[in-house]
């Protein structure tokens, strides 16, 4: 047990640091707002007919959101809104903070180098050009992107059929 902890010292630590940056600044922070609020009463929705009956909006079911949806059910039968939100957010904080801490990893990058990076990217607004953010709320995008960075260090490893 003490190898892994000492193997992967500098990747537990740039995943704790991030994580924590990210909920600090975001997990209590405009929370059921924009379009956080339209995807999870949707979600709610889904997952409680009668939530909101008769609505033509929120009644809809996208079958692209289906995976966030079926996330988020367990979730929307237990909680409310405003704990599905800042539950929902940490989740994604947290799969963010593991893609980029392996994609850290995978390039050099050490624990304070990938924070003071990813503070530059947040000072900068968490856009370079359209304007789209990526924390600050839950949204399918936010463990889209997760995913994508940990298929990033997969494919960067040469396990594409696993990064695929």
């Amino acid at each position: 047990m003490k190898s892994f902890f000492v193997k992967n010292r500098s990747f537990l630590l740039c995943w704790g640091l991030l994580f924590l940056l990210f909920a600090g600044l975001f997990v209590a922070s405009g929370n059921l707002s924009d379009n956080e609020l339209d995807k999870l009463v949707v979600a709610k929705v889904w997952a409680e007919p009668g939530f909101i009956k008769g609505d033509w909006f929120f009644g809809k079911t996208n079958l692209i959101e289906l995976p966030f949806y079926i996330l988020f059910y367990p979730l929307n039968k237990i909680f409310s809104l405003l704990y599905v939100s800042i539950i929902g957010r940490l989740l994604g904080y947290l799969l963010l903070s593991f893609g980029l801490s392996r994609l850290a990893r995978r390039f050099g990058f050490g624990a304070i180098s990938m924070v003071f990076c990813i503070g530059v990217f947040l000072f900068l607004g968490q856009s370079l050009w359209v304007g789209e953010w990526l924390l600050g709320g839950v949204e399918n995008k936010v463990f889209s992107y997760g995913l994508v960075l940990i298929a990033l260090d997969l494919a960067a490893s040469k396990k594409y059929k696993t990064s695929s």
